[in-house]
């Protein structure tokens, strides 16, 4: 048989949708290389797209579904057949729904990969339930929210080709992010754009900004204010624009006259300085737009942290046109409803087990993964028995793994888990599915996602067949609630993309395949034209019509109506005493460029690369403790330890560490692999104070100590 090639998208991480060629012959993948066709990564792929037949082919993929043979959390498993395990999963989820409701039964899913998210929010809707488990507290949900709450919008997106200043916050993208944004900042930067980078560790990006803040872990919101400060206090705020378009700005500009680049120094570590010199850098080299990453996003301060940080541009009127921040150019009547189902009742978000969090309803995720495993633990506010665990790994990528993930799911009545590899957290499932790769099953990429502003859904046709008996979790999902007398609205892949997704929308996934990337033009100054209310009228969808830096939604929900800065709990200056014990400032989260969150630690390739967890320190930092490059160190808080090594670089202040996350050891013995060694989330703690609108917590800001492992 002939080579072939198979025009699709990698889909590999949650941003995914990097064009691929796919090499075929005989039914089996040869090698990838990127589509030059692709209007974003124009031919490239990172490392995770170019390892996918490693992937793919690796001895160690779940092909096969597996049933529990002992206690949970011994190891010990039974190969049965699809039908016996999705027997047992129907069997057991109507035992708890008859005995509970539908309400005690959640499904965790992990980052949104398209398949899985949107099957995973079928099955929710059609089940009667709006409990997931799941990261949206501290993913993309909290820019969603901050943004609908200040412009009306989900997304104020960064012109990148046009962008004259690039204020790159927390993200080190053209390093450890997705093709597509990393392409288009190297080019931004490649085409002369200046850029300030703000992180407080000195990564590629950086060492090659045109001014780096340093800035003290948690910090974010007092480092945004001060820099609104500046752009007010000398005069460098679009006038026009803000007596126009914005409301509650003198009450705003009132709100924060204290907060000047001196207040910020002492609580940032970032020279006053600077903060001038940046401040006016965006404001003089501008357009400006904002490039953000996930870190600001860890802390009991989201909301008015991003909030703050996304006022920037506002305040230089650097919105909805070329080079700043704009909106989503996708017609509003192909992105309604999208993921959202018309043929059953609408899920009452006010059940949800993160309700609490009221914000969170308007990201369309109201949960947070601390409220689903404390529902499990301690019924709060309501039990659950039951949870599906698809594409995610919350043992090691959840807060405080070891004391409360862990007794979580310990304590449900049943677990079940779809993936590609058998993971510390699929060893405590009693059923285990073998899940298809992106590769091996048809895909829709949604027209509303954030990363896409000038292009239409685009689809992602399967390369291969999946290997052993791996299914994908759409038929999973749509055959056990047929088992439970429930209709998904499909009974195939196939079917659900094109009656569920597409059908509505007055198209299907082979003409979206013949289309390819379907561009939109450009369309500028949205709001004057009357795009961006339902009523066709000019303006924002905000309440006031315009950018709301004073929010009488937030007021009504006994928020601070302005973005304002609060300590971290759990820092030098909140909790001295503690920080006696525990001196440095941990943030977590550190990233490598070939691993994806807890994915991909199997392959040979990426452990070459990366074999081992890194934690960064200064140097001066490692002397006072003993400790050398190289050696391993226990990372200490007062929730746990675990065990990384040891990286000494002056681009980090001597108070803080920098440890990696999601750290286990596939190689090692079953069913632990190591899974209580090097996980960061050892560390970090659900405990309250949250951020009282959306639910999220400071593990990106926290007291540790460190000291060297003397046994390896």
């Amino acid at each position: 048989m002939e080579e072939t090639i198979v025009k699709t998208n990698c889909g590999i991480c949650a941003p995914g949708i990097c064009g691929m060629l796919i090499h075929i012959k005989d039914g089996k993948m040869l090698q990838v290389e990127g589509d030059p066709e692709c209007p974003f990564t124009h031919g490239s792929l990172c490392p995770q797209g170019l390892a996918a037949v490693e992937l793919v082919y690796h001895p160690d993929r779940l092909k096969y579904p597996l049933k529990r043979a002992g206690n949970r959390g011994e190891g010990k498993w039974q190969r049965i057949s699809w039908d016996e395990a999705l027997d047992t999963i129907a069997d057991n989820l109507m035992k708890i729904r008859k005995q509970h409701g539908p309400l005690a039964v959640a499904v965790a899913c992990g980052t949104g990969r398209p398949e899985p998210t949107q099957a995973m929010r079928r099955f929710l809707n059609v089940w009667g339930t709006p409990n997931r488990i799941g990261y949206p507290h501290n993913c993309l949900t909290p820019r969603r929210i901050s943004n609908i709450v200040l412009c009306g919008e989900k997304f104020m997106i960064p012109d990148l080709k046009n962008t004259n200043c690039l204020v790159l916050w927390g993200s080190n993208v053209t390093h450890t992010g997705n093709c597509r944004g990393g392409h288009e900042v190297a080019q931004a930067i490649k085409r002369g754009a200046k850029t300030i980078c703000v992180d407080p560790y000195q990564t590629p990006l950086a060492s090659k900004a045109d001014i780096w803040l340093q800035l003290r872990p948690g910090t974010d919101c007092a480092l945004a204010l001060s820099m609104i400060n500046v752009l007010i206090s000398d005069n460098l705020y679009d006038k026009e624009f803000i007596e126009k378009w914005t409301y509650g700005f003198d009450k705003f500009s009132a709100h924060i006259k204290d907060c000047t680049p001196e207040w910020a120094e002492q609580i940032t570590w970032v020279p006053a300085e600077k903060i001038r010199q940046a401040a006016h850098m965006l404001a003089q080299q501008g357009p400006c737009c904002i490039f953000i990453g996930v870190a600001p996003q860890f802390g009991v301060n989201t909301t008015h942290t991003l909030r703050a940080i996304f006022s920037l541009p506002v305040v230089t009127g650097d919105i909805d046109v070329p080079g700043g921040q704009s909106f989503s150019n996708i017609p509003k009547e192909v992105t309604a409803g999208f993921g959202e189902w018309t043929d059953v009742e609408p899920i009452n978000w006010e059940e949800c087990i993160g309700a609490k969090f009221p914000l969170l309803i308007l990201g369309g995720n109201p949960s947070a993964s601390h409220t689903g495993w404390r529902a499990a633990l301690h019924g709060d506010p309501y039990p659950i028995h039951g949870v599906l665990v698809h594409a995610c790994n919350p043992l090691l990528g959840h807060e405080n793994a070891r004391n409360f993930v862990y007794e979580a799911i310990m304590s449900l009545d049943f677990v079940s888990c779809m993936d590609q590899f058998m993971t510390p957290t699929a060893e405590l499932a009693d059923i285990v599915l073998p899940a298809t790769t992106p590769f091996e099953r048809d895909e829709v990429h949604g027209a509303s996602f954030s990363s896409f502003p000038r292009y239409i859904a685009r689809v992602s046709p399967k390369a291969i067949d999946p290997i052993g008996e791996a299914r994908n979790d759409v038929d999973a999902f749509a055959d056990i609630l047929k088992r439970c007398g429930l209709d998904f609205g499909a009974s195939t892949l196939s079917e659900f993309n094109d009656k569920v997704i597409l059908k509505p929308r007055g198209v299907t996934f082979d003409e979206l395949t013949q289309r390819g990337w379907e561009r939109v033009e450009d369309v500028w100054d949205k709001h004057n034209k009357g795009l961006l209310r339902p009523d066709g009228k000019p303006g924002f969808n905000t309440k006031s019509g315009k950018i709301e830096f004073y929010s009488d939604y937030l007021e009504s929900l006994g928020m601070e109506p302005m973005a304002v800065f609060k300590e971290p709990p759990e820092s030098p200056y909140s909790s001295p005493d503690l920080a006696k014990e525990y001196p440095l400032v941990l943030t977590t989260g550190l990233r490598s460029r070939v691993f994806f969150h807890t994915q991909f630690r199997q392959l040979a390739t990426f452990r070459e690369i990366h074999p081992e967890p890194i934690v960064r320190m200064h140097p001066e930092t490692a002397s006072s403790l003993d400790i050398e490059d190289g050696d391993w160190v226990y990372i200490e808080s007062p929730r746990g330890r675990c065990k990384q090594k040891a990286m000494l670089t002056i681009g980090i202040d001597p108070r803080v560490i920098m440890a990696e996350h999601d750290w286990w050891f596939p190689e090692k013995p079953a069913p632990e692999y190591g899974v209580w060694e090097s996980n960061i989330n050892l560390l970090t703690s659900e405990e309250p104070p949250y951020d009282p609108g959306i639910g999220s917590t400071p593990a990106r800001s926290l007291l540790c100590r460190i000291y060297r492992a003397e046994e390896v």
